[in-house]
């Protein structure tokens, strides 16, 4: 073969050899992001999203936003709680200083029925005494008519005996009977008196008794109310009690919260600063690949002006060739484990989607459940699909719904396990939607 013909031979190959090494770096070049949705331990599966930096770069102004208003609204709320709490406790203690005072104004007036009372007692003690008077001076009274009812029976008898002194006797006699007459006059006045008395007296009696007994109800109605109103106190302030409490949980969960948004702003920081190191190196490579253009281009000068020139690049062809040979099996061994990869991601999902099916078939929806209800719930399995523990972990605010869908995973077990045992996960966690319809 002629000389020249080797040497373009030769000069093709050198050619070709850096197109194909060209292609492999542009393509060792490329750079994906890979971020993990969630993290994992005890065989749970991963879910990987392929994003750029674009995205997470937009997905972290769109959480500070989220975690910005949602600070603000806890902010709110938690203002708004103690408010009402402070409103609650300002009313207990109102509360509290109108049942001291309302104490205070039975006391008094215990105080004062008990003196009106004995004041009472008194009286009645006096009118008794009065009326037991008046009845003794009644009864003398007539004792003393009967004794003029006897001395006139005498005179009368004496007249009778002593014609002689008959007008004297009878003169006398008429005297007496006036007097007596007089006497059971005065004697009767005082018996109505006395009666008119006892009458009043006991009138008097029965309108005491019926103002204690309507004093008495105030007083039992008035210590009712103290009772009614000392036991809302109570209700009040333990209602102030469990406000604050769950005050203390809901400041702890926002506490907690911002550590986890914090930590995924750091681990989002990370990738970022990884990703532009990568990119700094995909620069540098870019140098590398045009510094070596320019050397290629200085040895096909060479090569045409000198045949020992075209031979030392011949060998240093086939050196880039066997580094080549390298990184196309390196390469070669990466698109492997990528396949790898996409086929395990594949297996996983066959994996959710035949758990989540067969919750499905055993689910009953409840009557009158809304569709566009969630619930997450978390299971923890054995490696033969039994269902060991179901915990519902984001309520759906629907009972019903919660307990139909625990119902369906326990229905449900064994569930189905992967082909490939390494994405068994024991413990694993989806969100079920209640479908329209």
């Amino acid at each position: 073969m002629p000389a020249s013909n080797r040497t373009e031979s030769r000069f093709s190959s050198i050619i070709y050899s850096i197109g194909v090494h060209v292609g492999l770096i542009a393509l060792l070049t490329v750079s994906v992001n890979w971020q993990h949705t969630e993290a994992v331990s005890d065989g749970e599966i991963i879910e990987v999203t392929a994003v750029s930096s674009e995205m997470v770069a937009a997905e972290v102004e769109r959480l500070q936003a989220l975690e910005q208003d949602k600070r603000e609204a806890e902010r709110e709320r938690v203002e708004a709680v103690e408010q009402a709490a402070e409103q609650a406790q300002a009313q207990a203690d109102r509360a509290r200083e109108q049942t001291r005072a309302e104490q205070k104004r039975l006391a008094a007036l215990r105080e004062r029925m008990s003196k009106e009372q004995k004041a009472l007692q008194a009286q009645q003690t006096e009118a008794q005494r009065q009326l037991e008077r008046t009845q003794q001076q009644a009864k003398e009274q007539a004792q003393r008519a009967k004794a003029a009812e006897q001395e006139t029976e005498r005179v009368r008898r004496e007249a009778q005996q002593e014609a002689e002194r008959a007008k004297l006797a009878q003169a006398q006699a008429k005297a007496a009977l006036e007097q007596a007459a007089k006497v059971e006059r005065e004697a009767e006045k005082l018996r109505e008196q006395a009666k008119a008395e006892e009458l009043a007296a006991i009138q008097l009696a029965e309108e005491r008794r019926k103002q204690a007994d309507e004093e008495r109800k105030a007083i039992e109605e008035a210590e009712r109310l103290a009772r009614e109103k000392a036991q809302e106190v109570k209700r009040q302030q333990a209602k102030a009690a469990k406000e604050r409490e769950r005050i203390a949980e809901e400041r702890k969960r926002i506490v907690e919260e911002r550590k986890r948004i914090a930590a995924e702003q750091k681990r989002i920081a990370s990738e970022r600063a990884k990703a532009a190191e990568e990119e700094r190196d995909a620069e540098n490579r870019r140098k590398e690949l045009a510094e070596e253009r320019e050397r290629l281009a200085k040895a096909q000068a060479e090569a045409k002006a000198e045949a020992d020139r075209l031979e030392k690049i011949e060998q240093k062809r086939k050196a880039r060739a066997d580094a080549l040979r390298a990184a196309a099996a390196a390469e070669s061994n990466r698109l492997a484990d990528k396949r790898r990869v996409q086929e395990l991601s594949a297996e996983r999902a066959r994996y959710i989607s035949n758990i989540r099916s067969a919750v499905e078939a055993e689910w009953q929806r409840p009557p009158g459940t809304p569709a566009g209800l969630k619930a997450t719930v978390r299971v923890t399995q054995a490696e033969s699909g039994e269902v060991r523990l179901v915990e519902i972990v984001e309520s759906s605010g629907n009972r019903a719904l919660d307990r139909s869908v625990e119902q369906a995973v326990r229905a449900a077990t064994p569930l189905p396990t992967p082909k490939d045992k390494s994405l068994f996960a024991r413990v694993i966690r989806f969100e079920f939607v209640v479908p329209g319809g």
